[in-house]
């Protein structure tokens, strides 16, 4: 394979959020369905609303680009902004998830062995949980609490004098569709 074919298969291609069934999806119903919210007295919340509609412009050149030029081998190319949402576009969520598990692997834990738990709840409590913020603190502390300490007691049974488990948690509020959890 030649220098200019691998050059070929590297080369950077703009997403095309406009062209995915989401993108469609959202920009044809977002309006109609702020509209009907607010006229069954459930109105969505003014962040939400931003966040659909940011997630509208979200790589779109049109709302605004950065031109990229590589002068070594005129590599050049114009890339759409980001609306940077933290809860729908899937590409800023996923590039914000992908950033913070870097951060966390680079630069605050420790080199050891860890394990991820995912826990979930039956449909009946989770619109508790998901409408109680102080309900969600305790039960995310019983159940850290419990992971613990049953590290701790296999450590302690495979000889560590002094476990010391940690944990890290997450909050996720949506299904693998992006459907609220709380829906039964």
């Amino acid at each position: 394979m030649s220098q200019s074919d691998t050059a070929k298969q590297h080369t950077y291609r703009r997403r095309q959020p406009e062209e995915t069934v989401l993108y469609k999806t959202v920009a044809a119903n977002v309006e109609t369905f702020i509209a009907d919210r607010e006229t069954e007295g459930h109105p969505v919340p003014e962040r939400v609303a931003k966040e659909l509609r940011n997630y509208l412009t979200c790589g779109i050149l049109q709302y605004g680009l950065i031109r990229v030029l590589c002068p070594g081998c005129a590599f050049e190319r114009a890339i759409g902004y980001s609306c940077k949402g933290r809860g729908f576009c899937p590409s800023c969520f996923g590039k914000r998830m992908s950033e913070t598990m870097a951060h966390l692997i680079d630069y605050v834990l420790p080199h050891a062995p860890y394990r991820q738990w995912a826990i979930t709840f039956p449909f009946a409590l989770r619109f508790w949980l998901a409408t109680n913020n102080k309900l969600v603190s305790k039960v995310n502390k019983v159940v850290t609490e419990e992971i613990a300490k049953f590290y701790a007691d296999k450590a302690k049974n495979e000889g560590v004098t002094a476990p010391l488990p940690g944990a890290i948690t997450f909050i996720q509020r949506t299904g693998s569709s992006l459907n609220p959890i709380l829906t039964a």
